[in-house]
């Protein structure tokens, strides 16, 4: 039996990732229609922009050590996807 895909995952980062660069790109997959948003340690609300296929989010690294993303998506009949927390650190000068 086929597992079903979820209707929104964080592509990127994965879990436990370490990033090293000031700069970084969330990419975010969603079956529903959008739009998709993420919040970074509980913060508001940000919203990703659509471009081939994906939704994705540029964002300066704005301190060092553990941070975590959470990606929501607007469905049709007010549905709402809400992923689990992802846990990333921000480590500068190294990287996996």
């Amino acid at each position: 039996m086929m597992q079903e895909e979820a209707p929104l995952a964080v592509h990127y980062p994965k879990a436990e990732e370490v990033i090293a660069a000031k700069e970084y790109t969330f990419r975010i997959m969603t079956r529903l229609p959008g739009p998709v948003e993420i919040s970074l340690d509980k913060g508001p609300w940000l919203p990703c922009r659509p471009a081939i296929g994906y939704w994705w989010y540029d964002w300066m690294c704005d301190g060092e050590g553990e941070h975590v993303i959470v990606a929501r998506v607007f469905g049709e009949d007010n549905e709402i996807a809400v992923t689990e927390p992802r846990t990333f650190i921000v480590e500068r000068g190294r990287g996996k």
